[in-house]
């Protein structure tokens, strides 16, 4: 799928998480895990906040990072992008960011702190670590936690 290719819209969009999106999630209490779990299912192309970056491989990956803040207040935020042509999936969840981190980080964007090219650069490699990380769909999420209740 191209980085301007939207997932056909009579079907729900394959989205992926990433390795440490799964540790955090069975990290979070039920309430979190269905709030966050609600803000992933609504991913969508145009869905979320863009994220204030200036990542040049995206051109090449995929689509703009964006944010979804889900609905319950100390859930964590869902970081996302939509995939490349070459990397299987729709979309991929490449982190869980603590709110009040998030809550800052908007606090820079509107006070401009995020213009300078060296923040840019920090947050540029941030992302990219996370992104970088090996991804599983949520099928694997799935299997991963009958595994789990199976082996109890």
């Amino acid at each position: 799928m191209s980085p301007d290719a939207s997932p056909p819209t009579d079907r729900n969009p394959d989205v992926r998480l990433s390795v440490p999106v799964v540790q955090t999630l069975r990290g979070l209490g039920d309430a979190q895990k269905q709030s966050v779990a609600a803000a992933i299912r609504s991913i969508r192309a145009g869905a979320g906040k863009p994220l204030n970056m200036n990542n040049r491989s995206l051109d090449a990956e995929g689509g703009q990072y964006r944010v979804i803040v889900p609905d319950q207040s100390d859930a964590p935020v869902v970081i996302f992008r939509q995939l490349g042509s070459s990397e299987p999936g729709d979309f991929l969840v490449t982190a869980l960011t603590d709110r009040h981190v998030f809550n800052d980080y908007e606090r820079a964007e509107r006070q401009g702190v995020l213009d300078s090219k060296v923040v840019q650069a920090w947050v540029d490699l941030a992302v990219g670590t996370a992104s970088a990380a090996r991804s599983y769909g949520e099928a694997a999420l799935e299997a991963s936690n009958s595994n789990e209740r199976g082996a109890s």
